[in-house]
């Protein structure tokens, strides 16, 4: 039997599965967290999505590194603005920050749906915001 080609090549390592994802963002001042839902591929390096939030419908695409976990994407709005995603993924899914141009940032943290207890303590307890990203300008980058 052949392979799908749907699911050729896609990524083995366990932080990096394809499929249905789920997170927050949260924006500054608020401690409101918006939920995303949305569906990721990892392949070869490279990620790739589409999903939803409050804001709308949206697009991504980026790069992942299974080495270091770092990940970097551009979240693209349908007729809209971008936004800039970086983090880090740990074994916990990925938190990081994103940004809007240069003048708007804040933090996020995604996870594979179902990934262990990550769904039931954020959606049962209200848990601090995600740690603050670490400082890009002192890790090598690879993506």
């Amino acid at each position: 039997m052949y392979p799908n080609p749907s699911t050729r090549d896609l990524e083995t390592d366990p932080r990096f599965p394809s499929g249905e994802w789920s997170g927050f963002f949260v924006q500054p001042g608020s401690p409101q967290r918006h939920w995303m839902v949305f569906y990721l591929e990892f392949r070869g390096g490279v990620m790739r999505g589409e999903g939803n939030d409050w804001v709308g419908v949206f697009h991504l695409a980026g790069k992942y590194d299974i080495i270091t976990g770092r990940c970097r994407w551009r979240k693209q709005y349908l007729g809209q603005h971008k936004v800039e995603y970086e983090g880090l993924n740990q074994g916990q899914g990925i938190v990081g920050i994103w940004t809007i141009d240069t003048w708007l940032t804040d933090h996020f943290h995604i996870w594979p749906k179902g990934h262990g207890s990550l769904d039931a303590l954020y959606f049962e307890a209200e848990l601090p915001r995600p740690a603050p990203a670490p400082d890009w300008t002192t890790h090598s980058a690879s993506s």
